[in-house]
């Protein structure tokens, strides 16, 4: 290669090179153009996220963290109710489900429509919010002092504890008892009172929901404002069973009359049912304000749909219905029991029974009635009825005429 050619080949070779350095600085500046950008975009970015949860939280009035923990709640339940009500039986939709840690009428010591509010709501506080089942003895000085009162809860310094069937089964029982209401008593002697701890464990790591009956606080906004002020800590719902008022007072003069109480008290049970009336209507006032608290179920509807009613509850408080509970139902609402399946002085708990032909049971008051208990209930809870779809008769004649055709709305 002569000297004109290796000039050539240097000159090209130069050039070629300081092209590739060019090229390679623009690549270079490029990239770190490129880096800087997606670093504005990423702060960009990060404000518009802080912005949008900003405004996140004030639309939902929420911090995240708390909506992130709103499942976690304990889910509480208050069954609400009057005496004779069918509140034994709704009782048992959740005494039979595992899942729930259910409370039999933990506020009867009490009384029936007696003061003490205050001590009442602390009461129900210890039971669905804490895990407690408190003792009697805690309670006593505020108790409601019959003979009732000291048998269901003095006698074992615990309210009722033999109806929930949890007591009536290990670790609170040493035998396992199928008819929790009738024979659970004697063999699971003396209850659940001196097991706080082991109540207190099972209910907050065993259950996912606590359930207390009550027929002591007929006005559901006093619980609805025990429910909203802990509600960082539970999910409380609120279910309320009315009864036509006929059918109730029917059933209570029926018990009442073996100890001679509708003789002597017959003006004061109807004052009460009056008031009960008032109240019934005005939780049905109050449940239209909160539709996803409060939820009212007619007694009636639940006899004659008691798989579609049960399955509506358990919507409403975002639970399964499970298969025992499903069996129970089959049958506890096509079976009728009789005195004659009880012990002799055991008799009386018939009336109690969670067994029951549910469409022979919903008419049996119709023919019993007579015609001045039947204008008197009428005129005294008319609202009521007419809010709930309860049918108003001129004779008892017409009333029983045809059990087939029934006496409440759709």
């Amino acid at each position: 290669m002569n000297i004109k050619e290796r000039y050539i080949v240097f000159i090209t070779g130069s050039f070629i090179l300081i092209f590739t350095m060019i090229q390679f600085h623009k690549q270079n500046v490029e990239i770190e153009m490129a880096i800087k950008s997606f670093d504005q975009l990423s702060v960009e970015f990060d404000e518009n996220k802080v912005e949008t949860f900003e405004d996140s939280d004030n639309q939902n009035e929420k911090p995240l963290q708390e909506t992130q923990n709103f499942d976690k709640r304990r889910k509480a339940i208050v069954l609400i109710t009057m005496y004779r009500a069918g509140s034994t039986f709704f009782g048992e939709l959740f005494n039979q489900n595992p899942e729930i840690f259910y409370h039999f009428e933990p506020l009867t010591l009490f009384g029936y429509d007696k003061p003490n509010m205050e001590h009442k709501l602390r009461m129900l506080k210890e039971i669905i919010v804490d895990c407690r089942s408190p003792k009697y003895s805690e309670y006593s000085e505020y108790a409601f002092n019959d003979t009732t009162t000291q048998n269901v809860c003095g006698t074992e310094n615990h309210c009722f504890w033999f109806n929930s069937q949890r007591f009536c089964q290990p670790p609170f029982c040493r035998v396992k008892v199928k008819d929790h209401a009738d024979t659970c008593r004697r063999p699971c002697f003396p209850g659940p009172a001196d097991k706080q701890e082991l109540l207190t464990s099972i209910c907050k790591t065993g259950t996912k929901a606590t359930a207390a009956k009550i027929i002591r606080i007929p006005d559901a906004e006093h619980i609805l404002d025990l429910i909203n002020e802990y509600k960082k800590d539970i999910n409380g719902k609120i279910i309320i069973l009315v009864r036509d008022p006929r059918a109730m007072i029917t059933s209570r003069r029926k018990i009442s009359m073996w100890d001679g109480l509708w003789k002597r008290d017959k003006d004061s049970m109807l004052t009460q049912l009056k008031k009960e009336c008032r109240m019934m209507s005005k939780n049905k006032e109050l449940a239209k304000s909160y539709p996803e608290l409060i939820q009212i179920i007619r007694y009636e509807d639940m006899s004659m749909e008691p798989m579609d009613q049960t399955k509506r509850i358990y919507d409403f408080i975002e639970m399964g219905i499970s298969p025992v509970l499903e069996d129970f139902l089959k049958k506890s609402t096509t079976t009728q029991d009789l005195e004659s399946n009880h012990k002799t002085d055991q008799k009386f708990m018939q009336i109690y029974t969670t067994s029951r032909n549910s469409k022979i049971a919903m008419n049996e008051w119709r023919t019993k009635i007579d015609k001045e208990l039947l204008d008197r209930v009428q005129v005294d809870c008319e609202i009521m009825m007419k809010d709930f779809g309860y049918k108003h008769y001129q004779t008892v004649e017409d009333l029983k005429k045809d059990l087939d055709e029934p006496y409440f709305t759709s």
